[in-house]
């Protein structure tokens, strides 16, 4: 692995790189691996709220259902944190939770998917189990 940084005009670091080729990188300058770490170190840890993670499906856990049944609450893990989101559940899902003997049941890994509603507005809904 080699390491790189490219300095703003004021000679202050504006980004370090890591590459696994064997390649010179145009416009930077190799650092040492131990450069490299200590500035990733120096960042800020910038905490996320549920709005900024990727609205993609994804397996997550099934915390609880709403006595409306119509709402639920999923544990989604992203980059070690987990996250409590609310969310809505497909008929499909809904009758397999309802039945007796239940099929899917609190702490089942379950699909979320981020369907589209309205301008730019993505609601999560579970759709499916895992199987």
């Amino acid at each position: 692995m080699r390491y790189w940084k490219r300095l703003n005009p004021d000679g202050s670091i504006n980004t370090v790189e890591s590459y696994s080729h064997n390649l010179d990188v145009g416009g930077a300058i190799e650092i040492t691996e131990q450069e490299f770490n200590s500035y990733m170190a120096s960042l800020p840890v910038i905490p996320l709220t549920i709005a900024d993670l990727p609205k993609s499906n994804v397996a997550v856990i099934l915390k609880s259902v709403g006595a409306d049944n119509k709402s639920a609450v999923i544990t989604r893990t992203w980059m070690g944190v987990d996250y409590d989101i609310p969310c809505g559940i497909a008929y499909s899902i809904l009758k397999e939770f309802s039945v007796s003997p239940k099929k899917i049941n609190i702490g089942d890994t379950v699909i979320l998917t981020y369907l589209e509603h309205g301008d730019n507005e993505m609601l999560p809904v579970i759709t499916d189990k895992k199987m």
